[in-house]
């Protein structure tokens, strides 16, 4: 027996197994219920039968000819009044398709000037852009070299090739189009 009651022993392999057997043998001990058999449904059926042939009981509707409740579709004025929602409905169908499309065209078209603001924005960093740093080169080399060959030079050298990749941008840009 442990010493600290919170903490007992765990039981053994044969305590568990005995008890296993105990609660198996347990179980079986008791017969399983038996389902009724037909023949005694049968017969309580029969008795029922007997038991009410002596009432008088209402009589049922044929089965062939089930009554079938009012519906609202028999009715003109729900009739009116369906139609009247379906055309709302198709009519707001139908704006949303109309809106849906206005708006891909608008899309498509703010796309179109965008790339064409960009390709804008190029060919005038590129016209002037490569100009203005080769004649920026060309004043740091003369200032280092006290020369003053290299300003006009660079300069057009940047304008050539400013002019060069602007024409072949807008070469590319026509070619995808």
């Amino acid at each position: 027996m442990p010493d600290d009651l919170r903490h007992p022993e765990p039981p053994s392999d044969d305590e568990i197994e005995a008890r296993l057997r105990r609660a198996v043998e347990r179980s079986f001990s008791v017969p399983p219920e038996e389902l009724e058999k037909e023949e005694d449904i049968e017969a309580r059926f029969r008795k029922l039968q007997q038991e009410l042939a002596g009432q008088d009981l209402p009589d049922l509707p044929d089965a062939q000819t089930p009554r079938r409740p009012a519906l609202p579709e028999d009715d003109p004025s729900f009739a009116a009044q369906l139609q009247s929602l379906h055309d709302r409905a198709e009519g707001v169908k139908t704006a949303r398709e109309q809106a849906s499309r206005q708006q891909a065209r608008s899309h498509q078209q703010d796309q179109k000037n965008a790339m064409g603001l960009g390709l804008g924005l190029s060919i005038a960093y590129m016209f002037l852009g490569f100009p203005l740093v080769g004649v920026l080169i060309g004043w740091g080399i003369n200032r280092a070299t006290g020369a003053t060959f290299w300003l006009p030079v660079l300069g057009f050298v940047g304008m050539l090739a400013g002019c060069v990749l602007a024409f072949q941008a807008l070469n590319r840009v026509n070619k995808n189009l």
